[in-house]
Formats: C-alpha cells, structure tokens, sequence
C-alpha cells in the first residue's frame, strides 16, 4: 500500500498549497503590500495599456480599410474610364491612322522647262524626254524621290537625285 500513497502525495501538496487561505494583517498598522498585491497591480496596468494599443490599432485598421475601399473605388472609376476612352479611340479610328501632315503620295510631279533656242533632252528617272525651244513638260514620277540629268547643259550632266515636297519640283534650262 505505500506506493499508492507515495504517488498521492504530489497531488494532495499540490491541492493543499492551492487551497490554502493567504494569512492577512489583522491588527496594526498596515504593512507594505505584498509582492502578490505588487505583482496583480503590474498586470492590471500592463493589461489596460494592451487592451489601450489593441484599441487604437483596431481605430487604425478601420480607418485603413476604408481608404483601402476609397482606392479601390478610384482605381475601378479609372478602369470604366480607360475602357471608355479605348472603345471611343477604337469607334473613330475604324482601324485606319491618319496623318496630320496629309496622305503620302505615290507619285510626284517635276515640271521640266526649256528656255533653250534648240531641243534640249532631259533624263528623269532613267526615262529620256526631249522638248523643244519653250516647251513645259510634266512628268509623274513615283515616290518621293528621283533622279534627273541634262547632258547637253554644264552643270546638269551628272546624275543628280532629289526629294519631292508637296508642291511640284521645277528643273528650268536656260542658256548663259
């Protein structure tokens, strides 16, 4: 029977420090308080200043998740907004670009003029023209760009090449 009571033995220790009553003053004057008393009025501070930044951060958090909504409020606004403005981009532009600076043309015009008291040829492009004495001659030549030359006229022999505007490029020969 001894080893059912030597493991009792713990346990009852344990009930009877439990439950024993704390001896108080009862007569006198009072006497510090008591570490216990000490330690309680600690924890009781300890646990307002907790219960106090638990408060405040709760206040912090509301206050954050309603400027998260305000956001994301603005932020779904700016998205109707961009698919509006990409649908209204789409419905004029009907898929084509426009230039400010006007179409590109496919062809240019260089007027060819002789003031020369005899036929005079002039090359454009590889392509041989000859006017007579005062004659004006259109010519069409594709792209922005060409090459000319006059073989007869000093100056003009050597191939040369060009770059049309918008307005048509005039070569005048004229003697000296």
């Amino acid at each position: 029977m001894k080893k059912p009571v030597k493991a009792l033995v713990p346990v009852f220790l344990a009930a009877f420090l439990a439950s024993t009553p704390v001896l108080g003053q009862t007569d006198g004057p009072p006497s510090e308080p008591s570490k216990d008393q000490v330690n309680y009025e600690k924890l009781k501070e300890t646990l307002d200043k907790l219960n106090e930044s638990l408060n405040k951060l709760n206040e912090n958090n509301t206050t954050t998740n309603v400027q998260i909504q305000k956001i994301n409020s603005e932020i779904d606004k700016l998205k109707t907004r961009l698919d509006q403005l990409e649908k209204a981009v789409r419905d004029q532009s009907d898929g084509k670009r426009v230039s400010k600076f006007g179409p590109e043309t496919a062809e240019g015009i260089v007027i060819l003029k002789n003031d020369y008291l005899q036929n005079m040829q002039f090359i454009v492009n590889g392509v041989s023209y000859t006017l007579r004495p005062g004659e004006d001659r259109e010519v069409k030549v594709p792209g922005k760009t060409f090459t000319f030359s006059v073989p007869a006229v000093p100056g003009f022999q050597v191939t040369q090449t060009r770059t049309l505007t918008d307005r048509p490029y005039e070569i005048r020969i004229y003697p000296q």
